[in-house]
């Protein structure tokens, strides 16, 4: 048909390793949204960025974890925090990297 659908991973809410495969393909999905959108953010203050961070990394995740566990609540849950944590986490840790790089070319 053409789908990419994964389902259910955790089987009805059985698999204890499913479950941590939709939490984790929801963090990862959600860090990778929130460092993208947040670099494409004009300002450089870095609590403009981290907010932005922690909404996009928590609403992908949520989708994510969800979709991937046949909406189990306490998975798309897990997966939201883990996602706006990640994203916060990689969107500080980018922010950081670029001060230090702006900082180094200033002394050359």
């Amino acid at each position: 048909h053409g789908n990419l659908a994964l389902g259910d991973l955790t089987h009805n809410g059985q698999s204890r390793c499913g479950k941590v495969a939709a939490v984790g393909l929801g963090g990862a999905a959600a860090g990778a949204a929130a460092v993208l959108t947040a670099e494409r953010l004009s300002s450089s203050n870095i609590r403009a960025r981290c907010y932005v961070g922690l909404m996009v990394g928590s609403l992908i995740g949520a989708c994510v974890g969800a979709g991937c566990s046949g909406r189990q609540s306490s998975v798309a849950v897990t997966a939201m925090f883990f996602g706006g944590g990640l994203g916060t986490f990689g969107v500080t840790l980018l922010a950081k990297e670029r001060q230090e790089r702006k900082d180094s070319s200033k002394k050359s």
